[in-house]
C-alpha cells in the first residue's frame, strides 16, 4: 500500500511539474501587459450574459440525465445541484473532480444504483464529445476552412469518423463493460469483483435501453442544444474581451481546447492543456501566437470564474451530504465499497430442495478409453446429498476398445449407454443428456472420466441450483494457480474465457472446464450441434438464451495421460475458436455484420466526406483525387452489402429462435411421456 501510494504522489507530482512547465512557457512567448488588458476592457455586460447562458445550459443538462435514465421531466429539480457541482468539479478541480461526485449525487438523491449512475456518466461524457465533433465539421464545412489546412481537414475527416464509432455506444457499451470487468477479476478480491460484476450487469442495462429511439434522440437533441449554447457562451466571453472574432472561428478554434481540457489532468481548470489546445487552433485559423495565447488565458479565468460563482454553493452541498453519508455508514461495511454493497457470504447457506421436492441428480461421465480412471471417478461420487432423494450415475461408453463398460458396471454405474463408434466429446454428452432427461432428472451433473475433477465437489456444485439461484453452475478450476498448467497454458486459458465471456454475456473464469451442473429447464433448453465439445457453445447458448450461470471453486488434478480430445494446444484453439464464431454468429448475426460493415462503412464515408469537403473549397473539382472516389465508393459498397446480409441473418435468426422453442416443447413432453411409462429399474447396470 505504502509503495502505491508513493507512485501516485510522484505521478501527482510529474503532471503538475508538466502543467506549470506548459503554462510558464506560453506566457513567455506574450506580454503580461496584453494579458492584463484584455481583461481592463472586459464587458461586464457580455459577462453576466455568458453566466445566464451558463446556467441555461446547466438546467438542460439536467434535463437530459431524465431522458437516459427515462425518469419524468420533474426529477430535473433535484438533478439541478449536482449538475452544477458536476460542472464546477470538472471546469475548476484538478482531474475532472465533478465527475465522480456526480455519480455519487445520482446514486444518493435519486435512488439509481451505482452502475447505472456511473454508465450515465459516461454516456453524457460520449455525447458531449460526439456533439462537440458535429459542430466542429459543420463550422469547418460552412467556412471552408479546412480547404486553407490540411491539419484542420485531417482534424475534421477524425472528428466525423469519431461521431460515427460514438454514436454506437449503445450497442458496444456492454463490450465495454465485459472488458472491464475482465479486468477487475485480476484483482481476485471477491467484494471488488462482486461489487463490479453486479454493478456492471446494471449499466450493461442502461445502454441498452439507450437504444430506445424516443430515448436516443432526445439525448442527442439536449447535448446539441447543450454545446450549441457553450460555443455561444464562448463567443460571448470572446467578444466582451474585445476580440474581433466570427462565431465560426470561436468554434473551430475552441474546439481544440475543449477537447484538450477533457484529459483528466491534475491541474486548477484544466489550466495548460486547454491554452496548448486553444493556441493550436486558433494559430491554424491565422490569429497571431501572442492573441491565441492571451485569449486562451483569458476566456479560460472567465469560464473557471463563472463556474465557481454558479456551482460552488452546490458543490459545498453535495460535500456536506457526502460526509454526512459517510458518518452515517454501518461500521461493519467494506470501506471501499459503496455503503449498500453486501458482503460475499463466507459459507454456502444449508441446501434447500428445489419446489419443496426431493431432487432427482444424475452424474453422466462420457468415456472414451477410460478403463484405468473411470473405476475411482465413479467410487468418488457420492451417493447421499442433501436436498437430493437419489443420485444415479451414467456412463457414455463412446465407442471404448478396451473394458471401459466393464469397469463401469463393477464400480456401479446405474446406465451404461452404448456408441457402437467413436463420436466424439459433443456428441456423448447430447447423449448422455437426453438420457438423463428421460429417465427423470432434476439436475444433471457432467464430470470427466479422466480423473481431472473431484466427485465430492458435486455438492458445493448443485448448491447454487439447489437454492435456484442458477440454471447452470461451471466449477472453476482456478486455473491461474494450477502449477501443473504451464504459463502459456494458463495465459491462454485466460485469454480463451474472456473471449468467452465477452460473446456470451455472462461471468464465467473458466469457460472450458468439463465439471458443471445442469436444472432440468437448462438440460431441455441446451442443445448441442458440435461434433468437437459441448463446452464453449453451451455457454454462448446459455447467454443468449438467459440463463443465469454461476461459477463455484472446485478442486482440479493433473491428469496422467494425453488429452484423447485434440492432437495438442493449437488444434484445440482452432476448433473451439470456430465453434465459438460460428454459434455466436447463430445469435448475434446482426452484430457480427455489423462489426464487419463498420471499418468499411468508416473508410468509405470518410473518403466521401473528405471528398466532398475538397470539392466545396476547389468550386466542385476532384481532379487527382478519382483513386478516393473510387475506394470509398467501394468500401461504402462492401459495408452495405455487409449490413444487408447481416439483416437477412437476423431474419434466419428468429426462425431458429421459434424451433428451439418447438424442440424444447418436443424434448419436454417425450421426456415426461417417457418418465411416467419407464417401469426400468435404475439399478440395473446395463441397459
Amino acid at each position: 500500500m505504502k509503495r502505491k501510494t508513493t507512485v501516485s504522489h510522484w505521478r501527482l507530482i510529474l503532471q503538475w511539474a508538466v502543467t506549470l512547465g506548459l503554462v510558464l512557457f506560453l506566457l513567455s512567448q506574450i506580454s503580461l501587459q496584453a494579458l492584463v488588458e484584455l481583461f481592463a476592457h472586459a464587458n461586464l455586460a457580455g459577462v453576466l450574459i455568458g453566466a445566464a447562458v451558463y446556467m441555461v445550459t446547466s438546467v438542460i443538462r439536467a434535463v437530459r440525465v431524465t431522458w437516459i435514465c427515462d425518469r419524468p421531466i420533474s426529477d430535473t429539480v433535484p438533478l439541478l445541484v449536482p449538475t452544477l457541482a458536476s460542472s464546477f468539479g470538472n471546469n475548476v478541480l484538478p482531474a475532472r473532480a465533478g465527475e465522480p461526485i456526480f455519480v455519487w449525487a445520482t446514486h444518493h438523491r435519486l435512488g439509481l444504483d451505482w452502475g447505472t449512475s456511473s454508465a450515465i456518466m459516461v454516456i453524457m461524457r460520449v455525447f458531449d464529445m460526439m456533439l462537440v465533433a458535429v459542430i466542429f465539421v459543420c463550422a469547418a464545412v460552412v467556412t471552408g476552412a479546412t480547404s486553407s489546412s490540411l491539419i484542420l481537414q485531417v482534424f475534421a475527416v477524425a472528428l466525423g469518423a469519431g461521431v460515427i464509432v460514438t454514436g454506437l455506444l449503445p450497442w458496444v457499451g456492454h463490450y465495454l463493460v465485459h472488458l472491464l470487468v475482465a479486468m477487475v477479476r485480476l484483482t481476485r478480491k471477491p467484494q471488488v469483483i462482486d461489487f463490479v460484476t453486479r454493478e456492471g450487469q446494471r449499466a450493461s442495462a442502461a445502454f441498452v435501453q439507450l437504444r430506445t429511439p424516443r430515448i436516443y434522440a432526445g439525448v442527442v437533441a439536449s447535448s446539441l442544444m447543450i454545446w450549441l449554447l457553450i460555443f455561444a457562451w464562448i463567443y460571448l466571453l470572446m467578444l466582451s474581451l474585445g476580440i474581433e472574432v466570427t462565431l465560426e472561428q470561436s468554434i473551430l478554434g475552441s474546439t481544440f481546447g475543449i477537447l484538450s481540457k477533457a484529459i483528466p489532468f491534475s491541474s486548477i481548470g484544466g489550466w495548460g492543456a486547454h491554452e496548448v489546445g486553444w493556441t493550436a487552433g486558433f494559430m491554424l485559423l491565422g490569429f497571431p501566437s501572442s492573441l491565441a495565447i492571451s485569449s486562451g488565458f483569458a476566456v479560460n479565468t472567465l469560464i473557471i470564474l463563472t463556474s465557481a460563482v454558479c456551482g460552488l454553493p452546490a458543490w459545498f452541498a453535495l460535500t456536506r451530504d457526502q460526509k454526512r453519508s459517510a458518518a452515517d455508514r454501518d461500521p461493519g461495511d467494506s470501506p471501499s465499497m459503496p455503503p449498500d454493497h453486501a458482503p460475499i457470504p463466507s459459507a454456502p447457506t444449508p441446501l434447500v430442495a428445489l419446489e419443496g421436492k426431493q431432487s432427482r441428480l444424475f452424474v453422466q461421465i462420457c468415456a472414451f478409453n477410460e478403463q484405468e480412471t473411470l473405476g475411482q471417478v465413479i467410487r468418488n461420487i457420492p451417493r447421499v446429498i442433501g436436498g437430493v432423494a437419489s443420485v444415479h450415475v451414467v456412463v457414455v461408453d463412446d465407442g471404448s476398445t478396451d473394458n471401459t463398460a466393464t469397469v463401469a458396471a463393477q464400480a456401479g454405474a446405474d446406465l451404461i449407454v452404448h456408441h457402437n463408434v467413436n463420436k466424439g466429446l459433443a456428441r456423448a454428452f447430447q447423449t448422455g443428456m437426453d438420457t438423463c432427461l428421460k429417465r427423470g432428472a432434476d439436475i444433471v451433473v457432467n464430470i470427466d472420466a479422466d480423473g481431472q475433477y473431484d466427485g465430492a465437489d458435486i455438492p458445493t456444485l448443485i448448491h447454487p441450483i439447489l437454492t435456484r439461484k442458477a440454471d447452470i453452475v461451471i466449477g472453476d478450476r482456478q486455473v491461474q494457480s494450477l502449477m501443473h498448467f504451464s504459463a502459456r497454458k494458463r495465459l491462454l486459458q485466460w485469454l480463451g474465457s474472456l473471449v468467452v465471456r465477452t460473446a456470451s454475456g455472462t461471468n464465467v473464469p473458466d469457460a472450458v472446464s468439463g465439471f458443471r451442473a445442469y436444472s432440468r429447464e437448462s438440460a431441455l433448453r441446451l442443445f448441442v450441434t458440435s461434433v468437437f465439445s459441448y463446452t464453449i457453445q453451451t455457454v454462448i447458448q446459455a447467454g443468449k438464451l438467459g440463463l443465469t450461470i454461476v461459477s463455484v471453486p472446485i478442486h482440479a488434478y493433473e491428469t496422467r495421460r494425453p488429452s484423447r480430445l485434440h492432437r495438442g494446444i493449437w488444434h484445440f484453439i482452432s476448433q473451439q475458436a470456430s465453434i465459438l464464431i460460428r454459434t455466436y454468429i447463430t445469435y448475434e448475426p446482426l452484430k457480427t455484420f455489423g462489426a464487419l460493415a463498420l471499418p468499411f462503412v468508416v473508410v468509405g464515408a470518410g473518403l466521401l466526406a473528405r471528398l466532398v469537403v475538397i470539392a466545396m473549397g476547389q468550386d466542385g473539382q476532384l481532379v487527382g483525387h478519382v483513386q478516393s472516389l473510387v475506394v470509398g465508393a467501394i468500401s461504402l459498397v462492401i459495408g452495405l452489402l455487409l449490413i444487408m446480409t447481416g439483416i437477412t441473418a437476423d431474419r434466419v435468426r428468429e426462425n431458429r429462435r421459434m424451433l428451439e422453442e418447438i424442440l424444447y416443447r418436443v424434448r419436454e413432453q417425450a421426456s415426461q411421456q417417457q418418465n411416467e411409462s419407464m417401469v426400468t429399474d435404475l439399478t440395473k447396470p446395463h441397459e
